[in-house]
């Protein structure tokens, strides 16, 4: 189970200079339990 933290970390770095490049992408924050 993911822990408010998990997702914390993802929006930590989509706001960083680290992501300067990544545009348009659907990010999935759910441990690899994607249903689609």
């Amino acid at each position: 189970m993911g822990v408010p933290q998990d997702v914390a970390k993802a929006v930590a770095f989509l706001a960083s200079d680290g992501a300067g490049f990544v545009t348009g992408q659907k990010i999935s924050v759910n441990g690899s339990n994607t249903l689609e």
